[in-house]
């Protein structure tokens, strides 16, 4: 789900929407929370522990998040509790992927859905006294992606049924320059050099353009749950509107 940064708790405050144009999500910050997802079918009388939980679909609106990203509800038995709602994103680390991506996919040489990496809640699962969570920007430069910075801060591990708390990474002003007008961000949990489980929930972004050109640009693109077969000729009709459209205003923005 996405919703309004000006919503957002005062531990975490964020910018609220700066333009009317488009619709809902298409203007200032927003957060995704996964709380939008459907709910899993679960007996009544299931082990909570045999629960797993379901993959998120991609796009999400209009994020891509990588093959080993999941979504967990409650009551299934985790370490850590949302910090809203009742899902919970996770990332279990592989041999193919160590780190986990957050992005705008296909849309990333659509200037447009270029963002800004706020801040999120993560989690790290694990019996070790410390555990760091690295968060690397990521911007297309017309052939690539290339790495904008990162951050990190150490984080109290936590293990299953311990019901543990995320932990609060809000992207500071003498960052902020590191982690805008992003197409992708990665994030990875380690212990002693070893990649290890995250959780992490409300992840927090703002549109980097938010004059009236660029949100009606973002509105070509459904801001929902879809699948890439659909989301296909959407994009090609955002691409259109940039084609044909105001792109110098864009481009002062950015």
């Amino acid at each position: 789900m996405t919703t309004p940064g000006g919503n957002a708790s005062a531990t975490m405050a964020f910018l609220a929407p700066r333009a009317t144009c488009g619709h809902s999500g298409d203007n200032g910050a927003f957060r995704l929370n996964f709380d939008d997802l459907p709910a899993l079918a679960v007996p009544a009388n299931a082990d909570a522990g045999a629960v797993k939980p379901m993959p998120v679909p991609n796009p999400y609106h209009r994020f891509w998040f990588s093959g080993d990203f999941s979504a967990a509800q409650t009551p299934q038995a985790m370490p850590f509790k949302p910090s809203s709602g009742s899902f919970i994103g996770v990332f279990t680390p592989s041999s193919q992927a160590r780190v986990a991506r957050v992005g705008v996919g296909m849309l990333a040489t659509t200037q447009c859905f270029r963002f800004d990496f706020q801040g999120v809640r993560v989690g790290c699962e694990g019996s070790e006294e410390r555990c760091t969570v690295t968060i690397t920007g990521s911007r297309w430069n017309g052939t690539h992606e290339a790495t904008t910075g990162s951050t990190s801060l150490d984080v109290r591990p936590c293990s299953n049924g311990e019901d543990c708390l995320l932990s609060s990474k809000i992207i500071r002003s003498t960052e902020g320059v590191l982690f805008t007008n992003l197409t992708s961000v990665s994030i990875a949990a380690e212990i002693n050099g070893e990649p290890r489980r995250l959780w992490a929930d409300d992840v927090q972004m703002a549109w980097t353009a938010n004059n009236c050109d660029a949100a009606v640009c973002r509105s070509q693109v459904r801001n929902s749950i879809m699948g890439r077969s659909r989301l296909s000729s959407v994009v090609s009709g955002a691409r259109r509107f940039l084609r044909f459209g105001p792109r110098p205003a864009l481009a002062a923005e950015m």
